[in-house]
């Protein structure tokens, strides 16, 4: 058994290549993009296991962004698959670290040190520019 695995356009290249290929592989399954809400699921789940804390407020953000980008139909699917799916969702949560990075960057050590917990997580500010860097590396 083999099981070749692609994003449709690649896979129809990949089947062209060899006149012989298309007629060994007699069944294809095409998935469908994962809801908004799995997107943000899977950013959880990354996020938890990368040790990131993310406010509450900032999911609905992902949630957003994943549904603006699967109501966006491109070629054989939506921009959600262009952008990668789950994919996608690492992308986010990996710039979240940056993007808190990048802001705490700015504050002076005696104030850092200081600093309340909601201040040391990623923010709303975070996630958006988190999705727009995700996005710009496409």
């Amino acid at each position: 058994m083999v099981i070749v695995a692609g994003y449709p356009k690649e896979m129809r290249r990949f089947m062209q290549a060899n006149p012989g290929l298309a007629s060994r592989f007699h069944l294809t399954l095409t998935f469908t993009s994962y809801t908004p809400d799995e997107i943000v699921q899977i950013g959880r789940l990354i996020a938890g296991n990368e040790k990131i804390a993310i406010a509450d407020s900032a999911w609905p953000l992902l949630r957003d962004g994943a549904a603006r980008l699967r109501d966006s139909p491109i070629e054989q699917g939506t921009a959600l698959d262009t952008a990668g799916n789950g994919r996608f969702a690492r992308k986010v949560i990996v710039h979240c670290k940056h993007e808190r990075a990048r802001r705490l960057s700015t504050t002076p050590p005696q104030l850092l040190a200081q600093a309340a917990d909601d201040d040391l997580i990623v923010n709303d500010d975070d996630m958006r520019r988190a999705i727009a860097a995700a996005l710009a590396t496409n």
